[in-house]
């Protein structure tokens, strides 16, 4: 029979066998009782082998190591018998413990036996923050073929690239109740995907909205809507990088996340230089359910603040149909007037809807002074 050759196991080890017998106990203590543990190791010390059961009967044993690279998937009792062996008189030898309570110790990283350490470390949902042999471990280290098919916890699936596989309530469990995720915080999840069933919905969720929600407490919504906020700035902020406005679809792309969703009326403007480049965006009016009141001196005071060259009229409707109304056209006509005798063009104005939008420029809706080195078509 091909028994696994010594030299083999000194390289996955690399001869630490002492480190690694303490890592073993380091994760234990690191996930059971520290007090009951103390005293199985005098029981063990007192009774010598009676608790040292063989170890290659276990599979929960075999497992670990063949996680760890030792054993071969499919191997014979024999086979994993001789290597175990060896591993725990190497374990003994080097940490100058019996084999007795190597064999124990080994056991309860594995198998949690004992009715000391509720579930073990390297079980059959391995706790591998807790543990402190990832270093050496296969498992930990070399992702699966498919990460998505593994049945990996959702923090190795996000590990070995399989983010996609995750669902929106298991981010949401994470986001609420950390990297390992309670009952309740998976509950919590499922009844907020239940309300809001896609992410484009619930990023228009308010705080108190959230706060409302059956089994939702207070702390859950606050972690939800600040990742919300995030979210939102960070499209903000990658809109931005954007430097040139070419077209009336950059200015869309700018706004839609924002926007397209919004229950009531909101206006900007986006002031830009002489080459088009973004100097600044402002919310100036935010309205009820059809109109916004806006002022032309609030609209042009921070385009001349910032030395602006020009600026784009931006708002939304709520509606989703992004056909201006008359009000629409009228303010839009008395904006250019206004810009012209303040020398600060308005260049256009986009209505946002429902993941569409329409550009006075584009439908030539309201005529625009249009000045050289402006490229918004």
């Amino acid at each position: 029979m091909n028994i696994i050759h010594n030299d083999y196991i000194n390289s996955v080890f690399n001869g630490n066998y002492a480190k690694i017998y303490g890592f073993m106990i380091e994760s234990i203590e690191n996930t059971g009782n520290r007090s009951q543990l103390a005293s199985l190791y005098q029981q063990i010390n007192n009774s010598g082998q009676s608790l040292a059961l063989p170890l290659a009967n276990n599979q929960e044993i075999v497992r670990t190591f063949i996680r760890i690279g030792v054993l071969k998937k499919k191997s014979q009792d024999e086979y994993n018998r001789t290597v175990l062996n060896h591993l725990v008189n190497s374990f003994a030898k080097e940490a100058d413990k019996s084999p007795a309570l190597v064999s124990v110790i080994i056991r309860l990283f594995s198998s949690g036996q004992y009715g000391i350490v509720p579930t073990p470390v390297c079980g059959s949902s391995p706790k591998c923050s807790k543990c402190r042999m990832t270093k050496f471990c296969q498992f930990f280290n070399s992702p699966p073929s498919d990460p998505a098919k593994a049945g990996l916890s959702i923090a190795k699936r996000i590990k070995f690239g399989a983010e996609n596989s995750v669902t929106l309530v298991e981010l949401l469990s994470v986001l609420i109740g950390g990297h390992k995720p309670s009952y309740s915080s998976k509950i919590t999840a499922e009844n907020i995907v239940s309300r809001y069933s896609t992410l484009r919905s619930l990023s228009n969720a308010s705080l108190s909205e959230l706060k409302d929600m059956r089994n939702v407490g207070e702390s859950a919504a606050l972690k939800i809507y600040s990742a919300l906020i995030l979210f939102k700035r960070f499209v903000e902020e990658k809109s931005l990088d954007k430097i040139f406005i070419k077209e009336s679809k950059d200015l869309f792309d700018l706004f839609k996340v924002e926007l397209r969703d919004q229950k009531q009326e909101s206006f900007y403007i986006v002031m830009l230089d002489s080459m088009n480049g973004i100097i600044r965006q402002k919310k100036i009016a935010h309205g009820g359910l059809s109109s916004v009141q806006v002022v032309s001196c609030e609209v042009f005071r921070p385009a001349l603040v910032e030395s602006a060259a020009s600026v784009v009229l931006v708002h939304n409707h709520p509606s989703g149909n992004p056909k201006p109304s008359d009000e629409d056209i009228r303010l839009t006509k008395d904006l250019v007037k206004a810009g012209d005798l303040l020398g600060v063009e308005v260049v256009d104005h986009i209505i946002i809807g429902d993941n569409t939008y329409i550009s006075f420029v584009d439908n030539n809706i309201v005529p625009f002074k249009r000045s050289k080195g402006i490229n918004i078509k």
